[in-house]
């Protein structure tokens, strides 16, 4: 029996991965702990495309650059923190005995009817988008340095 595949965004696919692995390590918020995640790894691709843009157009002004780059990610924080907010996966609260279960989750069931093969496919896609980054800053790194 195939299991039914509901489209899942790329970043969506990212914050899902960081959510459950953050969950995994039981960290207090993992929710947000996925949003500082992807907003860190968005800096770090948006930041190399700003750089090299302002290396072409030759600003040389470190007013600019400091301010430009100072505002980044609080920005990019801020977007993230709007697209990806709890409430809109979340839905509801279920109450057993006196605690609160956790969250149900609109993403997770999305990933729950989901294959085998298609749940690789897009942890897959996480690690590379992962490791690129990490690899694309550390070479950005080593010729602003």
């Amino acid at each position: 029996m195939m299991k039914y595949y509901c489209k899942i965004s790329f970043f969506e696919n990212i914050i899902y991965w960081f959510w459950y692995y953050s969950s995994k390590i039981k960290v207090a918020f993992p929710w947000g702990l996925a949003q500082l995640l992807i907003s860190i790894l968005e800096y770090l691709n948006v930041a190399l495309i700003v750089y090299i843009v302002l290396r072409v157009t030759n600003v040389n002004n470190l007013d600019i650059k400091g301010s430009v780059f100072g505002l980044l990610f609080p920005v990019i924080f801020i977007i993230n923190l709007v697209l990806y907010r709890s409430k809109k996966y979340c839905i509801q609260k279920v109450k057993c005995g006196l605690a609160w279960n956790e969250k149900y989750c609109i993403l997770k069931e999305k990933y729950d009817n989901m294959s085998q093969e298609q749940k690789s496919k897009c942890k897959t896609t996480f690690f590379v988008y992962c490791i690129s980054t990490i690899a694309i800053s550390a070479i950005a790194a080593i010729f602003v340095l």
